[in-house]
């Protein structure tokens, strides 16, 4: 099927026809909603007729359109109208490398350039995972300007059939009309020996075709050459090219030629940078001689020898190199993003620090969560897929052992360790709920910070947390967070946390009364390649270190900007090897303000914001009557518990006004708020009345409270919390928490006992509105689920949730819960006749755009008022669009 000119495919018209291929037509088209030019691939009908194969291609087409990199031919969407399925292409003018290659041998001068384009161009698709397949002259572009455009990345792929078995027929770059329409011809002469055994390919099939591609310039003949298809696959399993061809400047390239093309994949170079890397020593081995203008527009470009290093140099590091006569070449830095698995995404919400690298960087770990419980995440940089972890459920915070053998983490609970390679975790010792992050030492003992409770030093193998050091309240420390031992682990370094919420950077020797102040405004501190690291608002900084003397030397030089750190949890996202490989996560800041809004619950949710932002608003609780909201105002450790009316009848009142107060509760009359208070190392549950009409509040239960309050009894008699079993404290105050269970405190005597026991965790809580039923989180399927029994008891636990839940709440009619899960809310509908008890499947109202977080099973930001509408947080600056990077030689850029 040939267009006319003049046809429309969507807002695309038709200019003219650019060729016609094995995969369909390529038109000149004019897309009128930019005025500009693009090339339309025109899917041939054996391929549009099928309804999977048609997903699939979209799928591919998908994760292609994420590429950016300029020597890609970029994929802009894909369109289907009036019957016709296109790629909508980057238009690149000018003549393929086929048609250079059919003047003439490409001298090095010249190759070289187009080559490091080339490997420029894999090596960023293969960090992304994805394989071109179909690597050759032809799909390679050459631009008047000289920039080299490799087109139809990994298209090949999306082409294949899905469903059928893998057979030499089947490949993407060996098929004959008869037996797969929509693949090109003539591909055979550049498959590698995998492919053409019909293997499981990846990307070391795209060196081998660079290595044929890079030949053929050179020699202007194809490697593997014959008059036949069965002819040309016989020698690429068999012979090699004849290397007699190769021009005599070009001589010091055999080498990069003959690991390209390997027969044996275990023997070729492992990756795109390898060859770049391969090709800079050619180039400084055997430096080429000046040469001639070619002729021809792609033949334009004159190079000297002394320029022709700067360009491959540029191409390869997107910098000029400089090296002093004689010495060694400089490693080029380089950054790249990583894109997080489709299966395990990147989490970068989940409390702690999102990411950490092995000493030796090759692996790195990151968060994701599945089914609203945190796990981790490994990907080895030399590899395309990434994998969760086994034994790392409901872990967080990651850390490397020395050795890189081991990851540790925490969990609500306890820190943890478990092998790279997954299997069951060992429990290390326990935390406390102030727990912000962790360290792993030489001497193979682990430093954890607890906030207010200082700093603590346990042995990897297990056993009893020391205090190392408790924050200095003359100095104005109200917390510890983010240690990092330094080598030889008698050294850290870690942030303090000051009682104006400012921080500082501090270092301190194990056993020493004093730490000494580093910098000022800066957090999360790391040590590598001889540079104190630490982050300010968004960015990394570096400055010269000597951990031996804790002297700092030269000014802080930015290193990354852009960086999706966390400054209220003193957490730098950025995580240096020892190698010089780095990763960091790059995004916006979160703002810490937000907005309530309404939920409308239709069959499309209508949310209204309203009032004004509030500096993180959380764990908010409507009055009995839905006029009035309670909730928590302020940053991390300091938040105040303010109560506003949502009639705008009344100003806005402020309950408390010192220490840290959560969990704002309401009796069922809504004269009176239940809620928890930290001061320093203690907690208190307490209530006050609502109206401010006194800022004293009275204790409702005596001494240390471990735990956190979530509902009362319609009935006015019980206070439900959640508490977790008593323990004595350990070594200097450090406290030891078992499991968190649901407890009742009986308001009338203040007397307590627990609700439920039973082996798992419990926690939060809803009472139905006639109190004979309450709604609760427990993890007995081994994630969080939502659960409903009859209240006081006895009777069986009722599962709401499908696929994970928790934070439920029940509607003021009494009709429907309410819960959480992974960013989503959901609904079921609920019917209570007499003792009994049936929920209908839970259905999802809204997907995003409100606050949450999954990794504190504490942290409440939705309610249901009385007329059935929902009131949320409006999600704060989304870090959606965060991403992973890797930064190799960061500290080249320094010393440069």
């Amino acid at each position: 099927m040939t267009l006319p000119r003049g046809s429309k495919i969507g807002s695309f018209e038709v200019i003219d026809l650019l060729g016609v291929g094995g995969m369909g037509e390529v038109y000149r088209a004019r897309d009128s909603k930019l005025n500009r030019q693009v090339a339309l691939k025109v899917l041939p009908a054996s391929l549009t007729g099928d309804v999977q194969r048609v997903a699939r291609f979209r799928r591919e087409a998908q994760v292609l359109a994420s590429i950016n990199h300029p020597n890609i031919g970029g994929i802009h969407g894909l369109e289907d109208a009036s019957g016709v399925t296109a790629l909508v292409l980057e238009l690149v003018e000018g003549p393929t490398l086929a048609d250079r290659i059919a003047q003439g041998p490409v001298p090095i001068a010249e190759a070289l350039p187009i080559a490091a384009q080339i490997a420029g161009a894999l090596e960023t698709a293969h960090e992304l995972g994805i394989v071109h397949r179909d690597l050759k002259p032809a799909n390679i572009k050459l631009r008047p300007d000289g920039t080299v455009k490799v087109l139809d990345f990994g298209l090949a792929k999306a082409v294949e059939r899905a469903e059928a078995p893998r057979q030499l027929t089947q490949s993407p770059t060996m098929v004959s009309p008869a037996t797969q329409a929509g693949i090109l011809l003539g591909t055979a002469a550049y498959m590698s020996p995998e492919q053409a055994r019909g293997q499981v390919v990846d990307r070391r099939a795209d060196i081998w075709a660079f290595g044929c591609v890079l030949y053929e310039m050179l020699t202007a003949t194809v490697g593997f050459a014959g008059d036949h298809v069965s002819d040309v696959l016989a020698k690429v399993l068999r012979d090699s090219p004849d290397w007699s061809r190769l021009p005599s400047d070009a001589r010091s390239l055999l080498p990069v030629l003959q690991r390209c093309l390997e027969k044996d994949p275990k023997r070729r170079f492992r990756d795109a940078a390898d060859v770049q890397l391969a090709i800079e020593d050619a180039l400084t081995a055997a430096p080429p001689t000046p040469v001639a203008k070619a002729a021809g527009s792609t033949r334009s470009m004159i190079v000297a020898s002394g320029v022709l290093l700067g360009l491959v140099a540029g191409a390869i590091g997107a910098i000029v190199l400089q090296r002093p006569v004689g010495g060694p070449l400089p490693t080029a830095p380089r950054r790249f993003a990583l894109k997080s698995s489709l299966t395990a995404p990147l989490a970068a919400d989940v409390f702690g620090k999102d990411i950490a690298i092995s000493p030796d960087g090759s692996r790195i770990v990151y968060a994701s969560t599945r089914r609203g419980v945190p796990e981790l995440v490994m990907q080895r940089l030399d590899l395309l897929e990434a994998r969760t972890i086994p034994g790392s459920e409901g872990g967080f915070d990651p850390f490397f052992s020395p050795d890189g053998q081991q990851v540790g983490f925490a969990t609500f609970d306890d820190l943890k360790k478990v092998g790279i390679g997954g299997g069951p975790s060992v429990t290390i010792c326990p935390i406390d709920t102030y727990y912000v992050g962790a360290s792993w030492g030489d001497n193979n003992t682990i430093v954890f910070a607890e906030g207010s409770l200082g700093l603590f030093r346990v042995q990897a193998s297990g056993g009893r947390p020391e205090r190392l050091a408790l924050p200095d309240a003359t100095k104005g420390e109200r917390g510890y967070a983010r240690p990092a031992v330094l080598p030889g682990g008698e050294s850290i370094l870690f942030t303090a946390i000051l009682s104006d919420g400012s921080m500082r950077v501090l270092g301190r020797r194990i056993g020493s009364p004093d730490a000494t102040t580093l910098v000022e405004g800066g957090f999360g501190p790391q040590f590598s390649s001889h540079r104190l690291l630490f982050g300010q608002a968004d960015r990394v900084m570096a400055t010269d270190f000597d951990p031996a003397t804790f002297r700092i030397s030269g000014s802080p030089v930015a290193i990354a900007s852009g960086v999706l750190n966390k400054p209220a949890e003193g957490i730098t996202n950025f995580a240096a090897a020892s190698d010089g490989t780095a990763v960091y996560i790059s995004g916006q800041v979160a703002s810490t303000k937000s907005r309530l809004a309404w939920i409308d619950r239709k069959s499309q949710p209508v949310v209204t914001p309203f009032g004004p932002e509030l500096e993180w608003p959380r764990m908010m609780r409507l009055s009995p009557n839905g006029r009035r909201v309670a909730l928590t105002i302020g940053p991390p450790g300091q938040g105040q518990i303010w109560v506003y009316d949502l009639t705008g009848a009344a100003q806005s009142t402020r309950l408390t006004f010192k220490d840290h107060n959560l969990f704002a509760t309401w009796s069922p009359d809504g004269k009176q708020i239940a809620f928890l208070s930290r001061t320093g190392e203690t907690n208190h549950l307490l209530v006050i009345p609502s109206d401010g009409s006194t800022a004293q509040a009275e204790p409702l239960l005596s001494g240390d409270v471990t735990g956190t309050p979530s509902a009362w009894s319609p009935d006015g008699t019980f206070l439900l919390y959640e508490r977790q079993a008593a323990a004595a404290p350990q070594d200097q105050g450090h406290l030891q928490p078992a499991a968190p269970k649901a407890w009742l405190l009986a308001i009338r005597d203040h007397t307590e006992h627990q609700w439920l026991q039973t082996p798992f965790s419990e926690w939060g809580g809803s009472f139905s509105p006639d109190g004979r039923w309450l709604a609760f989180t427990s993890n007995q399927t081994g994630a969080a689920e939502v659960w409903v029994r009859p209240f006081p008891g006895p009777g069986a636990p009722i599962r709401i949730s499908s696929e994970g839940g928790q934070k439920p709440v029940w509607s003021k009619d009494g009709k429907d819960i309410v819960y959480e899960n992974a960013g989503k809310l959901l609904s079921a509908n609920v019917t209570v006749r007499s003792s009994e008890f049936r929920a209908d499947a839970p259905r999802v109202f809204l997907e995003g755009g409100f606050m949450h977080d999954d990794t504190d099973p504490n942290m409440c930001f939705v309610d249901v008022g009385p007329d059935g509408r929902v009131l949320i947080v409006e999600a704060r600056q989304s870090p959606s669009d965060s991403s992973l990077v890797i930064a190799q030689h960061w500290d080249a850029e320094l010393t440069r």
